[in-house]
């Protein structure tokens, strides 16, 4: 008797324990993996020897920095980066760029007008001459 009804194949039961187990298992897979992804968004720090290198891990930095790609709107970038090196002084490129950056986004702020961009960028950048603001606008 037993050993017929066992050769014809597993239980139900037991076939269905075993779908369980599996989809409980692909759940907590894509769980971990969700969970992951999440640390991962929150912490952007490069710690070496974490099988990432610097230059992974600085990627999103470069895609921060506006690229000029034609003639014009390069002159208008270098005009920007030569009124933020005039600001600030000597600084790392990196930190010039990024000033440059939060200056044109105040400048294609359409939301303010001249003169509040004016007061923003001299915020940012300190005295601007309006006629070295004229000539960024």
């Amino acid at each position: 008797g037993d050993k017929t009804g066992a050769a014809a194949g597993p239980a139900p039961e037991l076939e269905e324990k075993k779908k369980k187990a599996a989809a409980k298992r692909e759940r907590e897979a894509r769980e971990d993996l969700a969970g992951e992804k999440e640390l991962a968004k929150k912490k952007k720090v490069f710690v070496a020897g974490r099988g990432a290198n610097i230059m992974t891990e600085t990627d999103e930095l470069d895609a921060i920095n506006y690229r000029p790609k034609t003639r014009e709107s390069k002159a208008a970038y270098e005009a920007i980066l030569s009124v933020v090196q005039g600001s600030i002084g000597d600084q790392p490129q990196d930190v010039l760029r990024g000033a440059a950056d939060e200056v044109l986004s105040l400048l294609k702020d359409e939301k303010l007008r001249d003169p509040e961009r004016h007061c923003e960028v001299d915020k940012l950048l300190g005295r601007v001459p309006p006629e070295q603001f004229n000539k960024l606008v």
